[in-house]
């Protein structure tokens, strides 16, 4: 009964939470005022993991449906921000951002990290509301000003760039690999000493430590003069940023849920055995540090244009600007049950 309860619970939780198949209501309700949108992208959906964190007592005795929560959360975070990138309207593509947002709260749930999903829901709702009101704003400048200056002196003076200054990418990439996973672990370790006992937590850092190296990979593209100080600069704000959120989300455990046994009891719900999830855990460590090393060598060495020229590379684009058919498959079924329904209709003389 338990695990029933919590399954129809989670699946009322996704449906107000956009994820995935059932998130095409989102990205497509943008017709509205931007206050409006503001309000319904930073409090309606929210309430998806405000839902499961109230009945938290019920997920505890469960295990398969936090592995379900685990498993769609991240497959709509993941899918919302890819479809976000390729959106060429500022709200709609707002909107595909709070699709993935919404996927990473449930997928934090699905680790057993409910408070930190409150901590989540709190912060989303400011800045995504901030950037809802003002969208228009940046629109009004889009169209008042293209960005591309016609005065000769500004082209020599302001967009003259430094040459691209470029370390050995053999130390960048060691860099961007062992720093996040340092700060990370240090910060932690500061906060609670018995964090890494439990498996939301590895896999919490383990997403943290590829947005860390994310970070230091895009400072690695940039065009500075001196590419040493802007790393510290990353670095130093990183574990402040680290540090700050570790500490918040900590706050929010004790607050929310001040029984240890019961905050214990979530994360072993949420947990699988150990040896699988080593399995894992050191495979998609595997992955991703190849795709890095990958990448860097890749930027080194390939021509400009390669990527792009690439017909599996265009190919995907298209999928994904064609938001991978989800939303045609909808209206396609809907005009076949239009059709049906219109049939039954006519043979049972309702109309």
């Amino acid at each position: 009964m338990a695990e029933v309860v919590a399954a129809l619970i989670a699946l009322s939780a996704f449906a107000r939470s956009a994820q995935f198949f059932l998130h095409t209501w989102l990205p497509y309700t943008m017709s509205g005022p931007t206050p409006v949108s503001a309000l319904m992208h930073a409090g309606i959906v929210n309430a998806g993991g405000f839902l499961i964190n109230r009945f938290a007592p019920v997920f505890v005795e469960t295990s398969g449906v936090l592995h379900w929560l685990f498993v769609v959360g991240l497959t709509t975070a993941v899918i919302g921000s890819v479809l976000m990138l390729t959106q060429n309207d500022i709200k709609k593509a707002l909107g595909y951002s709070t699709m993935g947002q919404m996927g990473f709260m449930i997928m934090e749930c699905g680790v057993g990290a409910f408070s930190l999903a409150i901590f989540h829901l709190i912060a989303h709702g400011l800045f995504k509301g901030t950037l809802f009101l003002g969208a228009g704003g940046v629109i009004g400048q889009a169209r008042k000003n293209d960005g591309v200056p016609t005065d000769p002196l500004y082209h020599f003076v302001v967009e003259k760039r430094p040459t691209r200054n470029r370390k050995p990418w053999i130390l960048m990439a060691g860099l961007t690999l062992l720093v996040p996973a340092a700060i990370l672990i240090v910060t932690h370790w500061l906060v609670a000493q018995d964090f890494y006992q439990k498996q939301g937590a590895i896999v919490l850092l383990f997403f943290g430590w590829v947005t860390g190296a994310q970070l230091l990979f895009s400072a690695y593209r940039m065009r500075t003069g001196n590419l040493g100080r802007l790393l510290v600069m990353i670095i130093v704000s990183f574990a402040i940023v680290v540090l700050g959120y570790t500490l918040i989300s900590h706050a929010f455990d004790l607050f929310l849920y001040p029984n240890e046994a019961f905050r214990a009891g979530i994360y072993a719900a949420a947990g699988i055995d150990v040896f699988w999830f080593d399995i894992l855990v050191v495979l998609m460590t595997v992955v991703i540090v190849a795709g890095w090393l990958r990448t860097y060598y890749s930027e080194r060495s390939a021509t400009p244009g390669s990527q792009s020229a690439n017909p599996v590379w265009l190919g995907f684009y298209a999928l994904i600007s064609r938001e991978f058919y989800i939303s045609d498959g909808y209206s396609w079924m809907v005009r076949r049950l239009d059709r049906l329904a219109t049939r039954l209709n006519v043979m049972l003389r309702w109309i």
